[in-house]
């Protein structure tokens, strides 16, 4: 199945941010208010975590990544990208209660890195 006929959540009331929330153990790493309702409702914080925890190995590539996870049967792919479809960070996901994809961007904004809804972008 291509991007086009995979549907991702989606929070149209979410275009920009107010606020900037830290989520993980990692200090320059926040979140949008779009991405920590969706991490609210859909009880995925652990997908921050897994953000988070690559940073370090992808940080000195670019300062713009696509992110995404892929549910199919209670197992799922996260991939980590830089934007024009060129996959950096692949890892499955043996088992997850995720019903739904997500799609979000990463960008560095020379101070944190901002972990975004596409539309906050």
């Amino acid at each position: 199945m291509n991007e086009k006929e995979t549907s991702f959540y989606e929070d149209l009331k979410s275009c920009g941010t107010e606020h900037y929330y830290r989520t993980t153990f990692m200090k320059d790493f926040v979140v949008t208010d779009g991405v920590n309702i969706m991490f609210e409702k859909l009880q995925c914080y652990w997908v921050g975590d897994i953000v988070a925890s690559y940073i370090p190995t992808i940080m000195k590539l670019d300062s713009f990544f696509s992110v995404k996870v892929i549910v199919n049967d209670s197992k799922a792919i996260f991939t980590i990208d830089d934007g024009n479809g060129n996959i950096l960070v692949t890892q499955d996901i043996p088992y997850t209660d995720l019903k739904q994809n997500l799609k979000m961007f990463l960008q560095y904004d020379e101070q944190n890195f901002v972990l975004m809804l596409p539309s906050e972008y």
